[in-house]
């Protein structure tokens, strides 16, 4: 166990004993929510910017991946793949995140309340009320270092699958006969 003692355990042992195996799941529906749309945003918006990046004149449909055409694509497109693997990246984590934090704050809120309380709502029932009670930056809480870490860290997601989706399909190519 890490540095919490064993409190998650606790804290899950009592929620069993006060709401049944349901309570483990508090906040099951808005956590979907906020991973439909945000999954649906993400991989969208990637292939979306990717599809502004120019690919020297050839669409992906057109690629020729032959192992010659690939090495002399490999010397001439790497940089650009690994800038447009960073670029899109990042921006779609960003994109994404600053269309889903409201549903994500409103998660959180709710997993925190206690049953009955006055934010016991449904996911869009408890987002309005925060927009009401907040205003639209209140349910914007937390997006400069959502937005800071969103940037690196998918950049880095994107880059990582290209360069390993790309090594994967050299070697099949190679390994053809």
């Amino acid at each position: 166990m890490g540095g919490g003692g064993g409190r998650a355990w606790r804290v899950a042992r009592e929620t069993y004993a006060a709401r049944g195996a349901f309570g483990l799941f508090r906040g099951f529906s808005h956590t979907l929510a906020r991973e439909i749309p945000s999954g649906a945003i993400y991989f969208s918006s990637y292939e979306l910017l990717q599809s502004f990046v120019p690919r020297n004149g050839a669409s992906s449909s057109t690629v020729d991946v032959t192992e010659a055409a690939f090495e002399e694509r490999d010397a001439a497109g790497l940089a650009l793949e690994a800038v447009a693997a960073v670029g899109c990246g990042g921006l779609s984590g960003v994109i994404t995140w600053l269309a889903v934090l409201p549903l994500d704050n409103a998660k959180t809120i709710f997993q925190c309340e206690r049953p009955g309380g006055a934010h016991d709502l449904s996911p869009l029932a408890l987002l309005g009320r925060l927009v009401r009670e907040r205003g639209v930056s209140g349910v914007y809480r937390g997006a400069v270092p959502i937005v800071a870490r969103a940037f690196p860290a998918n950049a880095a997601q994107w880059l990582a699958f290209e360069f390993v989706s790309r090594s994967l399909h050299h070697r099949r190519v190679a390994s053809s006969p």
